[in-house]
């Protein structure tokens, strides 16, 4: 092998002195002397106790940086240059490559205890691999004094030098022994060459590796990006579900409020129409009754008129009312009328309503039968007590605002005390001392007659009503004169039949602990009621109510305020209270039937009255828009209700 000259950095290991010469290079053994020599440093030693051991194992005593033999080795071995040296980081060959800077892979490092450099402990796996040499994908075992490969060579026994080459051919490493004989002619490679070319290629190799590492770096931070934006998308979908969620349940919240109110909003139109349309009914089936009545009516006038005996009174009266049915005239019409009626006292508090939808409607045109129920007309009886035969019957017109007196002559049978009478369609009834009193014509030209009313003639407080059809219902308040010290009291209702004048039947009532000394009563026609307004004391404290369907008596109401006299409005349903505040002025409350509400009214206007005066007087409702009451002996008092007000009239 050609001798390497670069002599720089090397170390000559100085040889012992002898005096033969040197021995050939076909010598079979080369004989190594000691030296004396002391080193001059610890590296010298090291040295030289590294080529003791060599000699020892037959190994080479010298090696370059190269790994090239020196002087003294095997014959078969290349001669050695002629200066030979060590490199001065030969045992670094050896060491771990973190304490020494050769650029040798730690594949190839061998440990060596002799190193001067110190050793860091190592795991026994780690320790294990550092004491082979990997070669072909496998390891091969190195000595741990020589630092030779073991069974490496085909002549694993002859080896004499270190492995330094590669057979390309046989891929496999060789020393320079193998080299003749069974690599003979192959083509070798620097064993040093091959690992930097192998190292290179898996460099190379690595390098797309580190390429795609470094894509994949890319690809994760660009994928991080897309989790971040994706998080933001995914959180901002959930905000907006959420936000739609919430909008339609507060839109089904608002359509289940709507759907609620529309349907009662629904519910109250139609129980509003439902109400309605009862009503119209209600009044039609009372103009058809009312219809037939008049039908009856004019019938039987019809029948009188055309008999041959009439009886002349009867005929005489009942030719003016004849008379007055002739005036009737018939109006066809499509539109809705009103029907202005001035009711005969043979429907006393008829109320043909306001308005009714026809197309024949009846217009009654009547002049003054007496009496008239709408109340225009009212009636006083005056007597004189210091001439008791000179009695006076005045009449008060209170639409003309006008009074006319009649002396009642001797001849003429009147009671002895006039009360409260019943209008009816054959006259006028008056009941007083178990006896009726009745007057067919005007009560200022006519006579009465006298007949039994089966009522006994110890009651007081006879109050008659006329239920519009054939009886006079007779209210009395229970007050047994035979039986002063009686502790029961109460009402006692009898039935007279006007047409028949047979004796008045007793309909049952509930037996009262109280006595009742005054009773008005008023009927309304629209429920086929009679309602009883009694007292005692001088006050009127309960209303009672008589279904004339089922003749029965139920208890209505007790009234809050101690009234002196009473009026009921039927068209309105309520009933007019008078109340005396003090021993000067009144006031004036209504009494809600439908609803049991009071109402104050307007005060009447300011001036003197007299407490006895107005105790006793009476109220009326003229069947139209005011209450009168009747203030003797020359004023009237009238409440408008149409506008809450008053008006006084002196006559």
């Amino acid at each position: 092998m050609p001798t390497n000259n670069r002599n720089k950095n090397k170390q000559i290991i100085p040889q012992p002195k002898s005096n033969k010469k040197p021995q050939s290079s076909s010598s079979s053994q080369i004989a190594h002397k000691k030296t004396n020599v002391e080193p001059k440093s610890q590296q010298e030693q090291d040295i030289i106790n590294f080529m003791k051991v060599m000699t020892e194992r037959g190994m080479p005593v010298y090696f370059d940086e190269n790994f090239n033999p020196g002087p003294g080795t095997p014959p078969d071995c290349p001669p050695p240059p002629d200066d030979f040296s060590l490199p001065s980081c030969i045992l670094q060959h050896f060491a771990n490559s973190t304490t020494c800077s050769h650029p040798m892979s730690d594949k190839i490092l061998i440990p060596n205890p002799h190193c001067n450099h110190q050793q860091q402990q190592q795991p026994e796996q780690q320790q294990q691999q550092q004491n082979h040499i990997h070669s072909h994908g496998h390891f091969i075992p190195i000595s741990s004094v020589t630092g030779k490969p073991i069974q490496e060579c085909i002549y694993p026994d002859e080896h004499c030098r270190r492995i330094i080459l590669y057979c390309m051919e046989c891929k496999v490493t060789v020393c320079g022994h193998c080299m003749g004989t069974k690599h003979k002619n192959h083509q070798f490679k620097d064993l040093q060459d091959v690992f930097y070319d192998d190292v290179l290629g898996k460099n190379n190799n690595c390098t797309p590796t580190r390429d795609y590492i470094g894509d994949m770096k890319k690809l994760q931070d660009s994928m991080k990006e897309c989790l971040d934006d994706f998080e933001s998308i995914d959180n901002t979908y959930k905000m907006e579900v959420e936000r739609i969620n919430s909008y339609f349940r507060d839109a089904h919240d608002l359509l289940h409020t709507k759907e609620l109110q529309l349907k009662n909003d629904l519910k109250a139109f139609h129980d509003q129409n439902k109400q309605i349309f009862t009503n119209y009914v209600e009044k039609i089936n009372m103009h058809i009754r009312t219809y037939k009545e008049f039908q009856d009516i004019y019938n039987f006038l019809q029948s009188i008129k055309t008999k041959d005996n009439p009886d002349p009174y009867t005929y005489t009266h009942m030719e003016a009312v004849v008379q007055d049915y002739a005036e009737l005239e018939l109006m066809a019409t499509k539109t809705p009328s009103k029907v202005n009626f001035l009711r005969f006292c043979a429907l006393p508090n008829l109320d043909i309503g306001k308005e009714i939808n026809s197309s024949q409607l009846v217009h009654c045109v009547s002049h003054l039968v007496p009496p008239l129920m709408d109340n225009h007309i009212i009636y006083r009886f005056t007597h004189q007590l210091n001439e008791p035969n000179n009695n006076i019957i005045e009449k008060i017109d209170t639409i003309k605002r006008e009074k006319t007196s009649t002396p009642m002559e001797k001849d003429h049978l009147i009671p002895p005390s006039i009360g409260s009478i019943a209008h009816t369609d054959n006259g006028v009834y008056f009941f007083q001392g178990g006896e009726y009193y009745h007057c067919e014509q005007e009560l200022t030209e006519c006579e009465w007659i006298v007949g039994d009313s089966g009522i006994p003639n110890y009651l007081e407080n006879e109050t008659p009503i006329y239920d519009g059809r054939d009886h006079i219902y007779v209210i009395c308040g229970n007050v047994p004169i035979a039986d002063p010290n009686a502790s029961e009291g109460g009402l006692s209702i009898h039935k007279f039949n006007i047409r028949t004048k047979e004796p008045s039947q007793l309909i049952p009532t509930p037996p009262c602990r109280n006595q009742i000394t005054m009773t008005s009563a008023f009927l309304n026609k629209m429920s086929d009621t009679i309602y009883i307004v009694s007292g005692c004391g001088g006050f009127y404290n309960r209303i009672d109510k008589l279904n004339l369907r089922t003749q029965k008596l139920e208890p209505f109401t007790t009234l809050d305020i101690h009234c002196t006299s009473v009026s009921y409005d039927y068209i309105a349903d309520c009933f007019y209270l008078l109340e005396l505040t003090c021993e000067l002025s009144f006031k004036l409350t209504q009494f809600s039937v439908k609803y049991h509400k009071y109402t104050s009214l307007k005060l009447p206007p300011s001036q003197q009255i007299s407490p006895n005066v107005i105790k006793y007087s009476n109220m009326y409702f003229n069947g139209k828009s005011s209450i009168i009451i009747d203030y003797p002996p020359h004023s009237l008092f009238f409440y408008h209700i149409h506008n809450n007000s008053w008006e006084v009239i002196n006559l």
